[in-house]
């Protein structure tokens, strides 16, 4: 049995697609969780100009790109065009990108980034991701995941990655767009 039947991406109707959905859900847990480790160790990128830096020096650090889809992008030819850049770059380089529920992306990185102002402890995790996080908290339009220095990946990013891999593979289209639950 392969990943895909697993996942349920190789056939279409009634049970595969709430299968589908279970994995899907899933995956955005993960990926949440991805984007909590990578702003707490300084993994993460965020915005056009600063992902457009990294890729442009240094693709082979790229571990994941995210691109949010919102009903906006539809009337944004601007971050249409980039989006569709960006997307052609990562195919030509390898890299690993996923669409990713815009408003729940946001809500993510800004949850994330926000360090209450009650906490007087610098040591708390949300605090050092605030302090860790360089770009505006505002422009999501595009989220790198750089990869850890060591090599080595967690668990949820290798339950992140494998999904891409699958839905690469898969003969599902449009590919899905990733909720990250709040």
């Amino acid at each position: 049995m392969t990943l895909s039947h697993d996942l349920g991406l190789a056939a279409s109707g009634g049970a595969s697609d709430h299968r589908n959905e279970r994995v899907a859900r899933g995956v955005g847990v993960a990926l949440g969780k991805c984007l909590c480790q990578a702003l707490e160790s300084g993994r993460l990128k965020s915005g056009i100009l600063q992902s457009a830096s990294l890729l442009q020096s240094c693709p082979e650090r790229v571990l994941l790109c995210l691109l949010p889809v919102t009903q906006n992008n539809v009337c944004d030819h601007a971050l249409h065009i980039h989006h569709t850049l960006i997307t052609a770059f990562c195919i030509e380089h390898g890299i690993r990108f996923l669409r990713v529920n815009g408003e729940d992306l946001a809500r993510a990185v800004i949850r994330l980034t926000d360090a209450p102002s009650d906490c007087p402890d610098t040591g708390c995790v949300r605090h050092r991701a605030s302090v860790l996080c360089a770009a505006p908290k505002s422009d999501v339009s595009c989220v790198l995941i750089k990869s850890p220095k060591d090599g080595g990946v967690s668990f949820e990013d290798e339950v992140v990655l494998d999904y891409y891999d699958e839905m690469v593979k898969s003969l599902v289209y449009p590919k899905p767009v990733l909720n990250i639950p709040g």
